[in-house]
Formats: structure tokens, sequence, C-alpha cells
């Protein structure tokens, strides 16, 4: 999260992810030769289940770059041509409808799951996502067009955060939920934290 700051180029920034790279490679091949792993990974990169790591990196790099585009585009001055010379606060208020679109996604959801599936509504989730990212980046001309971006991205969080757990529980055996579960809370903190540094 310091590679905007150090520079991606500095020694700390590589070494970092130059570490992250060798111990990941190492963990990955030490499960794969057990015969009674921690952690199945070849469960996990199954088709649906790996669809819904992906879903579980993508909400937890939306989260984070909601975050910080919104209080960003709020704190930037109206002379730049696209802030809105704001403070914290009205950053804050912004968040208040996303989050509960949020809470309903997940409400609606989980019972849009039941009629469509659980694959459908990461898709659905994903769709949400690009098209308030697209209309926050293109399309924010006052306050509550940048709020009703927020919504659509927070309702597609929201909708993924619903999807993925589904996604697991309907393509995995009863005693392997919570491995992969597990998996899934891992590449949401991936997600978040590859955002954090990309973007902030």
């Amino acid at each position: 999260t310091n590679a905007s700051r150090s520079g991606w180029s500095s020694p700390l920034v590589l070494g970092s992810v130059v570490s992250g790279v060798v111990v990941a490679i190492t963990w990955v091949r030490w499960e794969l030769g057990r015969r009674h792993p921690l952690v199945d990974l070849s469960t996990s990169g199954r088709g649906p289940v790996l669809a819904s790591h992906v879903g579980g990196f993508m909400v937890g790099f939306g989260i984070f770059t909601q975050f910080i585009v919104v209080f960003t585009l709020v704190d930037v001055p109206e002379v730049s041509g696209f802030g809105f010379g704001g403070d914290a606060s009205l950053a804050g208020l912004i968040q208040v409808p996303g989050a509960m679109a949020l809470g309903l996604a997940v409400v609606t959801g989980e019972r849009l799951s039941r009629r469509v599936g659980a694959g459908r509504l990461l898709q659905l989730s994903a769709a949400l996502l690009v098209v308030g990212f697209v209309t926050t980046a293109l399309w924010h001309p006052t306050i509550l067009h940048l709020t009703l971006s927020v919504v659509i991205v927070s309702s597609g969080l929201g909708v993924g955060f619903c999807a993925a757990p589904i996604l697991i529980l309907d393509n995995v055996a009863p005693d392997q939920t919570a491995e992969v579960n597990a998996v899934n809370a891992l590449a949401r903190v991936v997600g978040s934290v590859l955002a954090s540094a990309l973007v902030a």
C-alpha cells in the first residue's frame, strides 16, 4: 500500500512483491503435494468455485476503489473541472445511500438467487460494478450524479457479497465449505489491498 509513495521500483516495494510471490508459490506447491491438504486447492480451482473467488476479488477491489475515487472526487477543488471542493463529511454522506443499497441488494440477492442461480447473480454483480464505475468516471457533473453512481456500485457489491458464498455452498461438499469460504475471504482481502495500492 506504500507503492504510490515509495514508487513501484523501490527496493522495499519490489522486495515485498517478490517475497509475496515466492511465499504464494511455495504454499501452493506444498498444499498440492499433500494427500490431506489444509486447503484443497483443486476444489477452489474448479469452474463455479473459481468464479466465486474471482467474484470475491472483484468485490474487495470494488469496495476500496469506490471509497478512494469518491473521496478523491469530492476533495478535489472545483477549479479542476472535475472535483467538488468538498470535505470528508460530504464524501461520507454520499456513502449513506450506497450503504443502504448494499444492504438491500444482499437481501434481494439471496431471494433472486433461488430463481436465477448464484452464477447469474455474480454476472449481475459484475455488470452493476462496470456500469457504476463507468458512470463515476465519465458522468459526474453534480453530487447527485456521483451519489447515483455510488448506489449502483454498492448494489453490485451487495449482490456480489451474496452470490459468492451461495455459489460455494452449491458446488462444494459440506466438509469443505469452511476452507473454500476462507479462500474466498482471502480473495476479497487481496482485491482490497491491490485496490488501495493501485488507486490510492
